[in-house]
């Protein structure tokens, strides 16, 4: 799961600045196209390994949740730390 959140920083890192470009306007399009089949995939992997593999659900919920927390914390630490605070 932290492969899918890294690998959806790089795509949107990648497309991001060329989203907003007026001058390429299929560039819209392919971001939204590239995160779309990414979602899919992460989907359909996510439900193989619920059908595949006995995974209590609670415990893939919390782990779920505290990456997500922990996601946010790795932000707001490169945030300030970009600011200079300590």
């Amino acid at each position: 799961m932290g492969l899918n959140f890294w690998l959806l920083r790089i795509v949107t890192n990648v497309l991001r600045p060329s989203v907003l470009d007026a001058a390429k306007p299929g560039r819209m399009a392919a971001a939204i196209a590239a995160l779309t089949l990414k979602f899919l995939l992460f989907l359909g992997l996510l439900v193989l390994l619920f059908w595949r593999v006995p995974v209590e659900g609670m415990s893939f919920a919390v782990g779920v949740t505290l990456l997500l927390v922990a996601c946010l914390l790795e932000v707001a630490r490169a945030e300030l730390s970009s600011k200079g605070v300590r």
